[in-house]
């Protein structure tokens, strides 16, 4: 067992060094800029995109929204808009310059600028609908940093506990309500896109697995998930991993549970579980087999606190965002670090990425 870490330890050293100097965090990249200047605004939005499956790294940031915009043109140009607002009033708030240039507040931003993207579409094919959506994504984003400095930091001081992506769910559940005020018939015909359907076999059951991990992005077809999936393999395998089995996770648990076939296939709720165990399994504790069996475990709760969630609110219509991420994430980590603290070993380094913080530590 430990000449198998340690060459784990000596691969993912050599992937660090030889990559083309552009993996991990590239911390090297934010000590070359002026901080918050030009150059470095654009380089807190793509690492902010790529902040979506927590990775810092604005390369992995820019194929993202490439290969989103080019599948999905106003999805990925509205994510740019929301990433580039609640950056600039991130900024313009004074909140922490490490924390803005290492995209921590910009992936809020991105998430309103997709869900809103998918909501216009659910309106109307008329292009004037997506300006007055596009108008929203910055009334939504600076609405997304006034949460975080009233209630965000409260709630994590209060609490020691990241608040994820809960501000990015009052934001747009805020305007739902709205919607729903002035325009009673929102809701209607949500839940029309969805029926039990056939037998799900296994192509379908791998295909769905990849697809759950897209709409993380907000994409549900195989072949966007499959690229945006190998991009996140390029710049930190272990998220990746994490990932995929807590994409498989949830496929398996909703098959068994008998949820709608149709929306296991659409991967519109099972994002949440991919969020939970990538954030267990990589981001806030160091990658071991311990970790992941670990990040499993959270994975199923979030697996049925999503469905749950969900038996709720896609019949009406309703999505649920990563409000079921939130939930399970949270209440799993509350009970971790309460109950059990030294069960797990936290990453020495906030910014870093998995792979940074294995061979900081020398542990895997």
């Amino acid at each position: 067992m430990k000449n198998i870490k340690h060459a784990i330890l000596y691969a993912l050293k050599i992937w660090l060094s030889h990559f083309l100097l552009f993996s991990g965090s590239m911390a090297w990249l934010n000590d070359r800029l002026t901080p918050l200047g030009g150059l470095d605004f654009f380089n807190s939005v793509l690492r902010g995109i790529s902040q979506v499956v927590f990775i810092n790294n604005p390369v992995s940031g820019l194929l993202i929204i490439i290969v989103i915009t080019m599948h999905y043109p106003y999805l990925g140009i509205m994510g740019l808009i929301g990433c580039c607002m609640t950056t600039f009033l991130a900024i313009r708030s004074g909140f922490s310059i490490t924390d803005i240039r290492n995209g921590i507040y910009g992936f809020g931003g991105t998430l309103i600028g997709f869900a809103l993207s998918v909501l216009a579409v659910k309106f109307s094919e008329e292009r004037y609908y997506y300006i007055v959506f596009i108008m929203l994504v910055c009334l939504l984003s600076y609405f997304n940093i006034l949460i975080i400095k009233r209630l965000g930091f409260w709630f994590s001081n209060k609490t020691g506990l990241p608040f994820f992506t809960l501000p990015y769910n009052f934001a747009v559940f805020s305007l739902i309500a709205m919607l729903l005020m002035l325009y009673p018939d929102f809701i209607k015909g949500g839940s029309l896109h969805f029926s039990d359907g056939d037998h799900i076999d296994p192509t379908e059951m791998i295909e769905a697995t990849f697809v759950t991990f897209g709409q993380v992005f907000f994409v549900g077809d195989v072949d966007s998930s499959i690229l945006l999936f190998f991009i996140t393999v390029i710049f930190s395998p272990v998220s990746a991993i994490c990932a995929v089995l807590g994409a498989a996770v949830f496929v398996l648990i909703a098959l068994f549970v008998g949820f709608d076939n149709a929306v296991i296939l659409s991967g519109v709720i099972g994002y949440n579980v991919v969020l939970t165990a990538l954030v267990v399994g990589a981001i806030v504790h160091l990658f071991s087999i311990k970790s992941v069996l670990i990040s499993m475990a959270a994975a199923i709760w979030s697996a049925m606190v999503s469905l749950g969630l969900a038996s709720v609110l896609v019949p009406l219509g309703l999505p649920v965002l990563t409000l079921p991420f939130c939930v399970a994430t949270i209440s799993f980590l509350f009970v971790l670090w309460k109950f059990y603290p030294d069960l797990l070993i936290c990453t020495p380094y906030k910014y870093s990425s998995p792979e940074e913080n294995i061979c900081s530590a020398q542990y895997v």
